[in-house]
């Protein structure tokens, strides 16, 4: 299913939870966002972020605060395991957390990338430093060669 019929299931998803369980789902709290998110891990992560993604926008698109911050970033990367980027400090490790999921994907992505370009530097280093020595050792060879 795909578009306005995956959009409508995602958010009846969680209409029909939270009436099952007496909540307000438009307004919706974060806390109420969360729980469904934890209850409701067993039909996937996929169908999970897309449920997040349909109640975030129910509720900006009636100007309404966004529940899906905070606790439900919390929630959704410990199913989706993607941990914290290495090169943030432990310190902030819960400010990370509290970041929306589609920014914490992004984080980590750019994490990676400059993990890459650091280790492509170091090996492109390695190699001109290597480069560097068999140059000086066949300048050394030859200038020993060239002596009178």
């Amino acid at each position: 299913m795909n578009g306005l019929g995956a959009y409508v299931s995602a958010l009846s998803r969680f209409n029909n939870w939270c009436e099952t369980k007496g909540l307000n789902s438009l307004p919706a709290s974060p806390a109420t966002v969360a729980a469904f998110v934890a209850a409701c891990e067993p039909i996937g992560f996929e169908n999970l972020l897309q449920s997040v993604v349909a109640i975030s926008n129910a509720h900006t698109g009636r100007g309404l605060a966004d529940p899906t911050f905070g606790p439900v970033s919390a929630e959704l990367n410990r199913i989706s395991g993607i941990g914290v980027p290495p090169s943030w400090k432990k310190a902030d490790w819960p400010a990370f957390m509290a970041l929306p999921y589609p920014l914490q994907v992004c984080v980590i992505e750019r994490d990676k990338e400059a993990r890459r370009a650091i280790g492509r530097a170091f090996n492109e280093t390695a190699s001109a430093r290597q480069e560097l020595a068999e140059i000086k050792s066949r300048e050394a060879h030859e200038d020993f060669q060239e002596c009178p």
